[in-house]
């Protein structure tokens, strides 16, 4: 047991110990240990370090037949005389908080939802900057490396008791032509190889003297298109965007909605699932609820579930499935296909070769349709040979398109797209996406 998971269950332990029986208290920790490294034109520009724990606290009472809650989120010191003071003040506050809130009709009082532990602490992530940088020699590169240790947890009163800490190192850069093209490169796991590195340096050395050609200008319309894992994570992470949730489709926002009642089938190639037996991220939730290590969402074109939260489920009488309340996806998985690495470009023919979309929303999110520009080193192939780059381009094109009529084909293997955000905490896992081959994909700009 690390340092931090005897303090944490410690100090969890004392604040159950004073609950009175008609009040639940549940504990959701946050944690990590990271070291940061700034890369600019192949050169360390900054790095730090950053421990970071957050402890949030949620108070459920029952009280005349009807249930209030209150919630707070307080950050640990390390010190644990101070974190337990601060701990039991902040359960005091949300004690007089919960008795003057209106009702909670959605919430439970926490029960028994089982207890489960993976915490690979033996094996810190490392990752050296120097060595990732040798290999580069000769390149402009910029970029962040990440490195350390992650944990979450849930602990409640009635006796779950749920652990995950893993090391994790991350590399999220980009190698810049000098016209300002870029190749994006990412490359995660609870340790790095050199040898993968260099083998995706070796692909954009390779690929680079395309990108230093004249840009060529694609006109509007619908073209023959490969889209890459990395483009293919981006329009899978926008399906949890009110798309694959319960709540969002009993509300209408759902573009699944559609899928449901209108018996509209994706293609047969397209399978989509949670898939939690990568052990990368935590299966259970904030109320401590375990998913199943697969959820099917899609299976060969059929809507087969959605995530269903356990506050959805109350609210809808149907059961929850460990979704988190948000129903986003936490490891979305689509199954690979046939398509060899070396056929992609001569069975593209002529068309444009996506491997990376950007600033991606919904355009028409009942109805599927998403927008988003094309970025880095997007290319115009002809007869199956990368010709130039292409002056960016605006897609608009629905969900039902790309993974239904116009799916032609999908990588024979799929690829693990690291979650890299560090917006409050780094993410954890990402998504295992194969790459796409689709008859047409409509640019109207």
């Amino acid at each position: 047991m690390s340092g931090l998971e005897a303090r944490v269950k410690a100090l969890a332990g004392t604040l159950f110990a004073g609950l009175p029986a008609h009040r639940t208290l549940t504990v959701e920790l946050k944690a990590e240990s990271s070291d940061f490294v700034r890369i600019a034109r192949t050169r360390v520009r900054q790095a730090g370090h950053v421990d970071e724990a957050e402890l949030s606290l949620r108070l459920v009472e029952r009280r005349d037949g009807a249930l209030f809650e209150s919630s707070s989120a307080l950050t640990l010191t390390g010190e644990r005389s101070a974190d337990t003071a601060r701990a039991r003040r902040a359960l005091d506050e949300l004690s007089v908080q919960v008795s003057r809130l209106p009702e909670s009709p959605f919430s439970e009082l926490a029960r028994a939802r089982g207890t489960s532990r993976r915490a690979l602490v033996d094996a810190p992530a490392r990752v050296n900057t120097g060595e990732l940088l040798d290999a580069a020699h000769g390149l402009d590169l910029s970029g962040l490396t990440a490195e350390g240790t992650i944990a979450r947890a849930v602990l409640c009163s009635a006796g779950t008791e749920h652990w995950f800490e893993t090391p994790r190192a991350v590399v999220d850069a980009s190698v810049v032509a000098d016209n300002g093209k870029a190749i994006k490169l990412q490359l995660a796991g609870a340790s790095l190889e050199l040898a993968a590195w260099s083998r995706l340096l070796d692909d954009a050395r390779a690929n680079l003297p395309i990108l230093t050609r004249p840009p060529a200008r694609v006109g509007p319309g619908a073209h023959r298109v490969y889209l890459g894992p990395m483009a293919v994570a981006e329009l899978v992470e926008m399906l949890s965007w009110g798309g694959v949730g319960e709540a969002a489709i009993r509300q209408g926002d759902s573009p699944l909605l559609r899928a449901r009642e209108q018996h509209l089938r994706f293609s047969p190639l397209f399978s989509l699932s949670e898939d939690f037996t990568r052990g990368d991220v935590p299966a259970f939730t904030d109320e401590g609820d375990l998913a199943p290590e697969v959820v099917p969402i899609v299976t060969r074109g059929e809507l087969e579930g959605s995530l269903v939260s356990a506050r959805t489920a109350r609210e809808y009488g149907v059961p929850a499935n460990g979704a988190q309340q948000g129903e986003a996806m936490r490891a979305p998985s689509i199954a690979p296909g046939a398509l060899e690495p070396d056929q992609i470009l001569r069975t593209l023919g002529d068309g444009l070769y996506v491997p990376n979309l950007w600033y991606l929303n919904w355009s028409d999110q009942p109805g599927g349709r998403i927008t988003g520009m094309t970025r880095y080193a997007t290319t115009l192939v002809r007869g199956g040979e990368q010709i130039a780059p292409i002056e960016n381009l605006r897609f608009d094109d629905t969900i039902f398109r790309v993974f239904g009529a116009s799916l032609e084909a999908l990588d024979a293997r799929a690829s693990l797209v690291p979650a890299t955000s560090t917006y409050d905490f780094r993410s954890l896992g990402g998504a295992r996406v194969p790459g796409v081959l689709l008859r047409e994909l409509s640019f109207p700009s």
